[in-house]
């Protein structure tokens, strides 16, 4: 069972922007061992929820070039439901800059400036 789901994504292309929505799995083995008596979602699986969401914009399977600025500011546990909201910063030959952030009930828990490009 994956970690997370993701719900829908909207798409607005005029302001470069994507945002999607989802849970945190609750029967994730992955979360059974992320602090068995306190589970939470790992911060690299926050950071791919920021990645899932940019991949919508494309639709298609991108790779993650870098990772900057990265801030945990809260978890995010099983059941949850969370919201990740992308910005298209700038393209260049190295990639597409994307400055993003993880909510959850109206709460930051995570933000990053991720730079990816397509597979392929």
């Amino acid at each position: 069972m994956k970690a997370y789901e993701v719900r829908k994504s909207e798409l607005n292309r005029a302001e470069s922007r994507v945002a999607s929505e989802g849970t945190i799995a609750a029967g994730s083995e992955v979360l059974a061992h992320h602090f068995p008596r306190f589970p939470i979602l790992p911060g690299v699986l926050m950071l791919d929820l920021m990645r899932a969401a940019a991949e919508a914009w494309y639709g298609k399977s991108v790779r993650v070039q870098s990772v900057k600025r990265v801030r945990f500011s809260n978890y995010l546990k099983p059941g949850s439901a969370w919201e990740a909201r992308m910005k298209l910063e700038n393209s260049s030959v190295e990639g597409d800059r994307w400055s993003g952030e993880i909510l959850s009930a109206g709460a930051k828990m995570a933000s990053a400036i991720l730079t990816l490009s397509v597979k392929g």
